[in-house]
């Protein structure tokens, strides 16, 4: 590989992988300066906007029901291209499930050899249909009938495999004594209800791993969330910009106490830039905290979030 390099027959070499080890591999070595690392991600919502002729703001707001129509999709069945190109749901599941079972053996079991599958597939099952709640690797192996130990090391691997996101709570150090709480998302909402209890029925975690998918997408340079007096979703670094995410299906009086204050707590720590409670169609503005729908949040520009273009 690094031969064929050097030579310079090629003006650009794409070499792609489905685990993130092959960056810590001995080609990542032999290819030391002469590459650069991107994450390959499904489809965002704003390039299905696109490929639905979504492309302006105006046209959005005009055909606001094609966009709301395109997120209940990606809500069910995720944003693989593949998928997307599929009309017939029984066929989209079986790829979901092909996909799901690839990962599994090839990237996880194969590579890694672990010989107690049982017990790592209850752990990636139950981890999917738990998507979002907050755990540690120790109760997470008491739930899962395994250790400590054992939960953090498979929980490594599927992280390595993408067919999963752990993040840790917030915090500036990164003692992993500090940071001992977790949550787990799966890397496509189509696979969580492929594979995992019936997750459609359960709007709200199925729509919070869907802004967690999104806001990866958009390559901030860390994802956190805070614990404490009031759960914060997510808070995204980029710099020393930091913004904070709350997600919330439909905004209620029975909740809206609950995910306004979310944000206090992180505020305690950190200077916020931009305070922001993430809903299906809801949009309202209460002082400094915005409350704005997701067709919304992820079709505006960059530079509002932080992020270079």
């Amino acid at each position: 590989m690094k031969s064929t390099y050097d030579s310079e027959i090629f003006k650009k070499i794409f070499v792609t992988g489905s685990n993130s080890s092959f960056l810590n591999s001995e080609y990542s070595t032999l290819l030391s300066g002469r590459y650069l690392a991107n994450d390959i991600f499904p489809f965002s919502l704003k390039e299905l906007f696109a490929n639905n002729g979504l492309t302006d703001y105006l046209n959005l707001i005009k055909e606001r029901a094609t966009a709301l129509r395109i997120i209940d999709d990606c809500l069910e069945w995720g944003c693989f291209p593949e998928i997307k190109l599929q009309k017939n749901d029984e066929i989209k599941s079986k790829l979901l499930k092909s996909y799901f079972d690839s990962i599994i053996m090839k990237d996880c079991v194969s590579r890694y050899q672990i010989a107690d599958i049982g017990t790592f597939k209850k752990l990636l099952l139950y981890s999917i249909s738990n998507a979002g709640a907050i755990f540690s690797y120790k109760s997470l192996g008491v739930a899962t009938g395994t250790n400590e130990h054992t939960a953090k090391k498979y929980i490594n691997i599927l992280n390595d495999s993408y067919i999963i996101q752990d993040i840790s709570n917030f915090a500036f150090s990164l003692k992993e004594n500090v940071r001992n709480n977790h949550k787990i998302y799966a890397a496509d909402t189509g696979l969580m209800n492929a594979v995992s209890y019936r997750f459609f029925d359960n709007k709200g975690a199925l729509f919070e791993n869907f802004v967690f998918n999104e806001l990866q997408k958009q390559n901030h340079e860390e994802i956190t969330f805070a614990t404490g007096s009031g759960e914060c979703d997510f808070v995204m670094k980029n710099g020393f910009d930091y913004q904070a995410v709350q997600v919330c299906y439909e905004l209620t009086p029975e909740n809206s106490t609950r995910e306004f204050a979310g944000f206090s707590n992180i505020e305690k720590d950190i200077k916020l830039s931009r305070k922001t409670i993430i809903t299906y169609n809801q949009q309202q503005q209460a002082g400094d905290i915005e409350v704005v729908p997701v067709w919304k949040y992820f079709f505006e520009d960059r530079k509002k979030q932080g992020l270079s273009a």
